[in-house]
């Protein structure tokens, strides 16, 4: 299955939907491989899923998220009115003060969100 199919899931739907793909990849990539990208991004050691809105983002793209969140990677937003999650919406995707940004981090309290872009 192509990618974009996978990035268009709910983030509930990607576990079922994506890691099972995963595993016939090819002899190159070790079970053992494999598991580590499981455990860094599911398990509680390492960076983890963090989802919070940012009122100061409103009016502003996307793509801008890769600046204003040094010590995180912006992957997603989430519709607060109606629950829907995409995954690496398109760059000029303009954000609301309701809109909930999913970032990977270390820690909720390890990231921030900047008010001008470095």
């Amino acid at each position: 299955m192509p990618l974009s199919y996978f990035l268009s899931l709910p983030l509930s739907s990607l576990t079922n939907s994506l890691f099972p793909h995963l595993l016939p990849l090819p002899t190159r990539l070790t079970i053992k491989g494999v598991a580590l990208v499981y455990e860094q991004l599911l398990g509680f050691d390492g960076d983890e899923f963090y989802t919070a809105t940012w009122p100061q983002l409103a009016g502003r793209k996307f793509k801008e998220c890769v600046e204003l969140f040094p010590a995180a990677v912006a992957i997603g937003v989430v519709d607060r009115f109606d629950g829907s999650v995409t995954l690496l919406p398109e760059p000029d995707y303009m954000l609301s003060a309701e809109t909930g940004i999913i970032v990977v981090a270390e820690d909720d309290d390890a990231y921030e969100c900047l008010t001008v872009m470095i």
